[in-house]
């Protein structure tokens, strides 16, 4: 509850304008997000795009801080692994924070595709608020699915 309200109050959040493909047409064209984000990055300022929108990340803040430590606990063994495949710290850099502000809002199907991740980076999810349904799926292969309520 108290990650929650400290993210509720902090006041970067925003709907940016991101670049999208009508599926029928494959015309592009210009949107905000449906939902305001903000990031944090370690060290500050690393950019990140996606959905041909560029953002630079902040400073992570004290809450969010503490809850990506939390989270590295549980992940150890499986971060030091990764660690040592990759030659890379054990530990996640970047933060991308999406504010729901009601059911019916989510993020789309989309594949995390952009040249500026790490093959094979773990990803780590975290919801706060309401349950939420969290689908993944084998790219090419609907039907190998895993569905998870966060």
């Amino acid at each position: 509850d108290l990650l929650f309200r400290e993210l509720e109050d902090h006041a970067s959040w925003q709907k940016r304008p991101i670049r999208l493909r009508d599926r029928e047409t494959g015309h592009h064209f210009e949107a905000l997000e449906g939902r305001p984000t903000m990031s944090f990055s370690i060290p500050p300022g690393r950019e990140y795009s996606y959905s041909g929108s560029w953002r630079k990340a902040g400073e992570f803040p004290p809450c969010v801080l503490r809850a990506k430590r939390r989270v590295e606990e549980a992940l150890g063994p499986q971060l030091r692994q990764w660690a040592e495949e990759t030659g890379r710290p054990p530990e996640f850099n970047y933060c991308l924070a999406n504010k729901y502000e009601h059911g019916m809002q989510s993020v789309g199907r989309h594949a995390d595709d952009e040249r500026d991740i790490v093959r094979r980076s773990p990803i780590a999810t975290l919801s706060l608020g309401a349950a939420r349904a969290f689908v993944m799926e084998a790219k090419g292969d609907p039907e190998r699915a895993a569905r998870i309520t966060l």
